[in-house]
């Protein structure tokens, strides 16, 4: 049995890092020399 509190933090921390991980595949997508945009 997994508690609220459990499923909450789980999902806030698993969001950020979904949304880290498609801005670096796209920032490496179009090149190193592009400028880094942070849009969250």
């Amino acid at each position: 049995m997994i508690s609220k509190a459990a499923m909450v933090s789980k999902f806030f921390i698993h969001i950020p890092l979904l949304r880290l991980g498609a801005l670096l595949n796209l920032y490496f997508s179009r090149g190193l020399n592009a400028p880094p945009v942070f849009k969250f």
